[in-house]
This record gives C-alpha cells, structure tokens and sequence, in this order.
C-alpha cells in the first residue's frame, strides 16, 4: 500500500486531507482534523493549536529519528510513516496554527461544521486544484 501511496502527492493529500476523520463528532457527524482545527469552533483547540503545533514542529527531526531507528520497519515504511507526517504538519497543523495564531478562521471549515456537511472529494478536489494553479 505504501508503494502505491508515495509516488502520487494527490494520493498522499487524500489520505491526509479527506479520508481520516476526527474520532470528535459536530452534529453527529464525524469531522475532518483540519476543518475542526481551522475552523475556531473549539476555543479550548484553538488554544491547545496555539500551544502545541510549534512544540511539535521544533521536534520534527527527533520524530523522524525515532522512526529510522525502528528497525522493524523498512525503509519504504519508514519514509512512508515520515512523509504523512510531514504532509500532515504542512497541510492540517500550520494551517490551523495560522488560524488560530491570526485569529481568521476558515469560513468554509466554520460553515460545514455549522450546517453539518462533511469535507468532501469535491472540496478536497476544488482546494487541491488551486494549490496547483
């Protein structure tokens, strides 16, 4: 499964951005983590996301040791494991620290939480074309 995954960006923001879901529910919906986390529906998130997004990325490089010293794991696994992790720190966790940081929420993250409507592969799609542009 990793093979498939790593050569494909839009494959590996799928599996960041759309299919994992927050074990939070909002209106009885299951969410996804960057909607909850950028959207400053949760002031006790909004304040933990402050706080700990930069603890985390100042120990990014002893994550990743960590994961290259687990030699039961191989290498694909590993640089599979390292690059989900980073994927998730460029595209959930600091965007949601710049939100939460600036005080400017995500207005669309704000609405689907309201309105209980899940993230969608047409959002994800919608989104993933305009960091192409």
């Amino acid at each position: 499964m990793a093979e498939d995954i790593l050569p494909s960006e839009k494959e590996i923001l799928k599996r960041v951005l759309l299919f994992p879901k927050a074990a939070l529910t909002v209106k009885g919906k299951k969410v996804s983590y960057l909607d909850l986390m950028s959207s400053g529906y949760v002031p006790s998130l909004n304040e933990a996301v402050r706080k700990v997004v930069p603890v985390i990325s100042d120990r990014f490089s002893s994550i990743y040791e960590f994961i290259d010293n687990q030699g039961l794991l191989s290498d694909v696994r590993k640089r599979f494991y390292k690059t989900m992790l980073q994927v998730r720190m460029d595209y959930i966790l600091r965007p949601a620290h710049r939100c939460c940081v600036s005080g400017k929420f995500c207005a669309a993250a704000q609405e689907r939480l309201e309105s209980g409507t899940e993230y969608t592969e047409k959002d994800f799609d919608a989104q993933y074309n305009t960091w192409k542009e």
